[in-house]
């Protein structure tokens, strides 16, 4: 089910009565149902005052707080994101929103730097001045409901205590990967001093700088069974972004898997848009287009760990067009790279004819080689990461106490210069 077809349904609860009233469901309706009709203002692009009205990548935040709230769950959403897609002004607009319709609510947004931290309080100001029918008082950088008793505020990372003031029950984190100043404890301040009540919310969003602390805590929140929910908005979610085609235009290679990646996520993506991504390119790079607005989750921090095949995960095949049980043992392969505090990923497949057919894919946050065996076939032979020793050595042992007669190697080293590698593999 698409994202708006998502928000469609619970607003359907909404209308049969199936929503328990002022549940976080319910606010979250009636939030979204203000919002098609105009309730909130914001500044477009083209420098204009328009009422708020959900994008592609709005929906998919929308969605995601309801099923969650559904569940009675606290929100808690962490976005890895493209540039510009929405995000901070949805998340500004559901502050203001919960502050002017519900009390004792203390919302607090965290920006990375003091201009942004400027910009994103404009966002939420000019909806708080726009709305007559919810009278607000601002002051510098705070915007109060005297008669809600709820309170906004904004602040830049690393120069205020953020619990500072009341746990906040709202929470906004924007650019986390390009917080400059202390960036950790200002992070687990900020989210320690938020409730874990179901009608509290923390969204995390940020564009990608490598494998940082919000990039490793994003890949964490895919487990379906964590407080968090993980959510990737890629830049073509964003129909603004297309200039007109001049001529003949012929996608190549990569923008022919850009385009199986847009219809796995129900969009069409148009040869308009394919050009505007030529030209960005042009002008900024790809190492920094892949960064910025990137497509896939591992284009987001490609730039930086500088990984061989971004959208592994696309390429899992669902079937084969062979009998997996009668392939030579030689052809079954996988690769594993143990975790730490990131996760334990393991693929598996086979290796015929110079072709790798990716069918299995593990991964798991926390773990003993117990359960890791689950990642395993058998009789095959893993490529494992040649530091993980310890755990290389106990997934031996549970792979054959589980009846796997695989064989875990040590993987392949990047050369280093002057080094002769037959001889420093022979020599481990």
């Amino acid at each position: 089910m698409l994202p708006i077809e998502q928000v469609e349904h619970y607003c359907r609860l909404w209308d049969r009565k199936q929503v328990e009233p002022e549940s976080m469901l319910h606010r979250l309706i009636r939030y979204h149902k203000r919002c098609e009709l105009g309730g909130w203002m914001i500044r477009d692009q083209a420098e204009s005052i328009v009422p708020l009205r959900a994008n592609r990548s709005q929906f998919m935040i929308r969605a995601k707080m309801m099923a969650q709230a559904f569940e009675g769950r606290p929100i808690r959403l962490k976005v890895l994101k493209a540039r510009k897609t929405g995000v901070s002004t949805e998340a500004q607009a559901l502050n203001v929103d919960l502050c002017a319709h519900y009390p004792n609510q203390i919302a607090k947004t965290v920006a990375h730097v003091a201009d942004a931290t400027d910009e994103i309080f404009e966002i939420a100001k000019l909806a708080a001045e726009s709305n007559v029918t919810r009278p607000a008082n601002v002051i510098g950088r705070e915007i109060t409901y005297p008669d809600m008793r709820s309170v906004y505020s904004c602040h830049t990372a690393g120069g205020v205590a953020v619990g500072a003031g009341g746990p906040p029950s709202l929470l906004p984190l924007s650019e986390i990967a390009k917080w400059e100043k202390n960036k950790r404890e200002t992070y687990y301040n900020a989210v320690n001093s938020v409730p874990r009540t179901p009608t509290s919310v923390i969204i995390e969003e940020s564009t990608a700088k490598g494998r940082d602390l919000f990039y490793v805590g994003w890949e964490g929140s895919i487990d379906p069974n964590g407080l968090y929910a993980s959510l990737f908005i890629p830049w073509y979610v964003d129909e603004r972004l297309a200039i007109p085609v001049v001529g003949k235009f012929e996608p190549i290679q990569d923008e022919k898997n850009l385009i199986g990646f847009a219809q796995g996520n129900g969009i069409e993506l148009s040869y308009e848009a394919l050009a505007w991504r030529r030209e960005k390119i042009s002008q900024i790079g790809g190492d920094v287009f892949r960064q910025e607005y990137p497509a896939t989750p591992e284009e987001a921090v490609q730039a930086t760990k500088g990984l061989i095949l971004p959208g592994m995960r696309a390429c899992l095949v669902d079937s084969l067009p062979f009998d997996p049980d009668r392939v030579d043992y030689r052809c079954r392969v996988g690769g594993i790279d143990f975790g730490y505090a990131d996760p334990t990923v393991i693929w598996s497949g086979f290796y015929i004819d110079q072709k790798l057919w990716l069918c299995q894919y593990y991964r798991r946050v926390e773990g003993l080689a117990a359960e890791h065996v689950d990642g395993v076939i058998d009789a095959a032979t893993y490529y494992c990461d040649p530091s993980g020793l310890t755990d290389r050595s106990e997934l031996i042992s549970a792979s054959g106490r589980a009846g796997r007669h695989s064989k875990f190697i040590v993987a392949p080293r990047v050369k280093h210069p002057g080094e002769d590698p037959s001889i420093t593999e022979i020599r481990h």
